[in-house]
């Protein structure tokens, strides 16, 4: 675990805050290599409780974006959104200060939307990496859902 107060710790968030301000330009990339370091490296910051407001803010930025993107990104980096995600909201919920229904429920609703969209991708082909991809999605579906009583209620209530 990296303290809070070291100078490696200011580094890293230092450098985190950059990855965090050019999140959206890899997730739109072609390098899958490089979104998926980037969305590990951020991602082992807030594992380690550094940048959690910072990430939260951009993954709510993020959900936006997508929900209003035309362009398609694949499964599995939902996927790994989704899973930075979950790990940045553990430590939110458990905040009093911070709001995190937010980004909970645009986080579900991004999952409502692609579900469906894998499952159909896994009828057509039945690959290996589909069902596994299913199975995640399912992971992130009950995680979500799990945390219902904290999303924003107004945003529910504007779908109905």
């Amino acid at each position: 675990s990296i303290k809070a107060t070291s100078g490696f710790a200011n580094a890293a968030e230092h450098i985190g805050k950059r990855l965090l301000s050019r999140l959206l330009a890899h997730i739109e990339g072609d390098d899958d290599n490089v979104t998926d370091l980037v969305l590990e490296a951020i991602q082992t910051l807030c594992l380690n409780k550094l940048m959690l407001l910072e990430t939260s803010n951009k993954l709510v930025e993020l959900m936006d974006h997508l929900r209003n993107s035309r362009k398609n990104i694949s499964i599995d980096r939902e996927i790994r959104i989704f899973d930075l995600t979950s790990c940045v909201i553990s430590p939110l919920l458990s905040s009093e200060l911070l709001d995190s229904s937010t980004l909970l429920t645009k986080t579900f609703l991004r999952i409502c939307a692609v579900f469906p969209k894998c499952l159909i991708r896994m009828k057509r082909s039945r690959h290996d990496t589909l069902e596994y991809s299913t199975t995640q999605l399912m992971y992130s579906f009950s995680f979500f859902l799990l945390r219902s009583e904290y999303f924003d209620k107004s945003m529910i209530n504007e779908l109905s």
